[in-house]
This record gives structure tokens, sequence and C-alpha cells, in this order.
């Protein structure tokens, strides 16, 4: 069962995914590819070791925090 830190630990998780993924969109958009290609997949590799079993969801819609399908 996840308690409120696991819960914190994946907040944290997302939003460095996220941070990551705008820094490559600066990137991208200076017209440096090769960084933004390497900080998207980064982000990408960060929001993968984001994982749920059907338990937790379960869990996550009893207590109201959105779950994703």
């Amino acid at each position: 069962m996840m308690d409120h830190n696991d819960l914190q630990n994946e907040s944290w998780v997302l939003d460095v995914a996220v941070s990551l993924a705008k820094v490559a969109d600066v990137d991208r958009a200076l017209g440096n590819e090769g960084a933004a290609i390497a900080g998207f997949c980064k982000a990408i590799d960060i929001l993968q070791s984001l994982t749920i079993n059907s338990e937790e969801a379960s869990l996550k819609h009893r207590v109201g925090i959105p779950v994703s399908s």
C-alpha cells in the first residue's frame, strides 16, 4: 500500500520529468535538436519509472486522486 511519502515522491518524479521536457522544448525551439532529443528521452525514461498496479489505482480512486486509464 502506498503512503503519503510514496505519493509525494511520484509527484516529484512527475515534476522533474515535466521540467526536463520544458527545457528540451526550449532547446528544440533554439535549433539544438540533439539536446532536445536527449532531454525528451530522459523525461520519457523518468515517466516510465512511474508504474501503478490495479490495487494502487483502486486506492487512488477511493481517496479521490485522479488516475489516468
